[in-house]
């Protein structure tokens, strides 16, 4: 019945060159006629409209369903439509500012997703994880929007590899520069010193 609703439609998938003037409607139903001919899924406009507002209210998004619904593909197509081209691959066809994290069910707490300090092996130090090396790299761009995916993320007890992120997230506020430029601030989650040898790490 989808496919018959949508057979012989004109799809609209780009952004009219006047893009300065589209309302956040245009924008929405550009996204669904992307999602239904550019990535053979079919969302409602209810559905998108949601997922807009919900990224202008806050930081964190759950999405619910069953597997294969499209719950972690429209997270990285958001991304991809966001994404400059000098942050995605060659090829063009990875966007720079998504990142995919597999929630696995022995996670217990925060090292899977913010590391831990280690002196054994042979290089000890703060052993740095995908996912802080994402935020280190979002922070290098605030002007873009960058995208985590916590895929399945039910599979391990939330509020126990998620609590120290939550907690930080209370502790955001807004300071004015000099300039009155408003940025957004947190208490850190990670010690400072260890970045330097990340640093180090990226050359």
């Amino acid at each position: 019945l989808v496919d018959q609703k949508y057979a012989g439609k004109e799809f609209k998938t780009t952004l009219p060159e006047d893009a300065q003037n589209i309302d956040l409607a245009g924008i929405c139903a550009r996204f669904r006629d992307f999602a239904c001919s550019q990535m053979g899924l079919y969302y409602t406009l209810d559905t998108i409209r949601v997922f807009f507002a919900a990224m202008g209210t806050g930081k964190i998004i759950i999405l619910e369903g069953i597997s294969g619904t499209g719950k972690s593909r429209i997270v990285r197509e958001f991304a991809f439509k966001s994404c400059p081209e000098y942050l995605q691959d060659k090829d063009g066809t990875t966007p720079g500012n998504y990142c995919m994290i597999e929630v696995k069910p022995n996670w217990h707490d925060s090292t899977e997703l913010l590391g831990y300090y280690s002196r054994l092996g042979s290089k000890p130090g703060y052993q740095f994880t995908k996912f802080v090396k994402f935020l280190v790299k979002a922070k290098m761009y605030p002007n873009v929007p960058f995208f985590v995916c916590l895929d399945e993320m039910n599979l391990a007890p939330v509020e126990q590899y998620f609590a120290e992120i939550l907690s930080i997230l209370e502790t955001r506020k807004v300071v004015i520069g000099e300039d009155g430029n408003k940025t957004i601030k947190t208490e850190a989650i990670i010690d400072a010193e260890h970045f330097k040898a990340l640093g180090k790490i990226g050359g």
